[in-house]
C-alpha cells in the first residue's frame, strides 16, 4: 500500500493545531494559578482573581499562539474568501483553520511557507503542552459523551451534557485510567465497562485505543 507523504503531513499539522484548541482550557486555568515568587520547592499560592498573579510563562505562551494563529488568519484573508467565525478567539480560531483550510498551507505553492508551517504547527502545539502540562501528565478528551445523567433545578433527571477525558502519565505507561467526565467529575467509568456500553451502542472502541496511543507517543 502507497502512503501518500504529503496527505500524512497535512493530518498531522492538523492533529497539531487541534491539540493546540485542546489545551487552551488547561491554559487559561494555569494563567493564574500558581505564584511565581513562591521559592522553589515551597508551596505556591493559588489565586484565581484575575489581573493579580499572572504565570509569565504561560501569558508569553498564549501570546506567541494567538499571534501565530492571525498570522495564519491574515494569509488566508488575503489570500482566499476565508473568514474567520463571528467572535472566534484563538482557540475557536485554530480549530477552523485546522478543520476548513489546512490543505492552503500545506500545499501552498510557496515552498517556504509550506515548510514553515509544518514547523510552526509543531512548535506551537509544543508549546502549548509544555505550559499546559509542565508535569507531562495531561487530561485528553476522547470524544466521547458521559453515559450518566444530570439532576435539573427542577429535579428532572436527564442525560448528562458532558464528554469524558482520561489523565495520562508518562511515568505510567501502560496505564489507561478512568473515564472522567469533565462537566462532572463524579461521573467515572472504567475502560472496560465504557468498552462494553460502547459495544452494545455500535461504537467502535477501537477509535479511543487509538487515539490515546497516538495522545501517549507525544507525551514520551
Amino acid at each position: 500500500m502507497k502512503i501518500d507523504l504529503a496527505q500524512h503531513s497535512a493530518l498531522d499539522a492538523r492533529d497539531d493545531m487541534l491539540a493546540i484548541a485542546d489545551t487552551w482550557p488547561d491554559l487559561l486555568d494555569r494563567l493564574g494559578r500558581e505564584d511565581p515568587s513562591a521559592p522553589d520547592g515551597m508551596p505556591k499560592q493559588v489565586n484565581r482573581t484575575p489581573g493579580l498573579v499572572i504565570n509569565e510563562a504561560v501569558s508569553d505562551a498564549m501570546r506567541q499562539i494567538t499571534a501565530w494563529a492571525h498570522f495564519l488568519a491574515r494569509v488566508l484573508m488575503d489570500e482566499t474568501d476565508w473568514t474567520p467565525p463571528p467572535g472566534a478567539g484563538t482557540p475557536r480560531m485554530i480549530a477552523a483553520i485546522a478543520r476548513e483550510c489546512i490543505g492552503h498551507f500545506t500545499a501552498h505553492p510557496d515552498q517556504g511557507m509550506r515548510l514553515a508551517f509544518h514547523d510552526d504547527a509543531r512548535a506551537m502545539r509544543e508549546l502549548a503542552e509544555q505550559n499546559a502540562y509542565p508535569s507531562g501528565r495531561k487530561w485528553v478528551r476522547v470524544h466521547v459523551a458521559c453515559l450518566e445523567y444530570a439532576t435539573t433545578a427542577a429535579g428532572e433527571r436527564t442525560p448528562c451534557p458532558g464528554g469524558y477525558r482520561v489523565l495520562l502519565d508518562p511515568e505510567k505507561p501502560g496505564l489507561i485510567p478512568d473515564m472522567v467526565c469533565e462537566r462532572d467529575g463524579s461521573h467515572t467509568i472504567s475502560p472496560l465497562d465504557w468498552q462494553r456500553a460502547a459495544r452494545k451502542s455500535g461504537y467502535d472502541p477501537s477509535r479511543i485505543r487509538e487515539r490515546l496511543a497516538m495522545t501517549r507517543g507525544d507525551v514520551g
